[in-house]
């Protein structure tokens, strides 16, 4: 968990870095559309990169109907 932890601040401290950037060196629409498809763009890359990730750790059969 500390992995993943560490990912997520990593990754939002690279989004909010990236995000000043932008907003220093283009215009208020780029920044705008930037904001908007830029960052979920990121962000749906980065979950499906965890996802992959946290599968190499899961067990056959792992799924909450098998918890006691």
């Amino acid at each position: 968990w500390r992995a993943m932890n560490w990912s997520w601040a990593g990754f939002f401290a690279v989004m909010g870095a990236v995000n000043l950037w932008v907003a220093f060196h283009f215009d208020t629409d780029t920044w705008v559309n930037f904001k908007l498809f830029g960052g979920i763009g990121l962000m749906v890359v980065f979950v499906i990169a965890q996802a992959l990730y946290l599968s190499r750790y899961m067990k056959e059969g792992d799924s909450p109907k098998d918890a006691p």
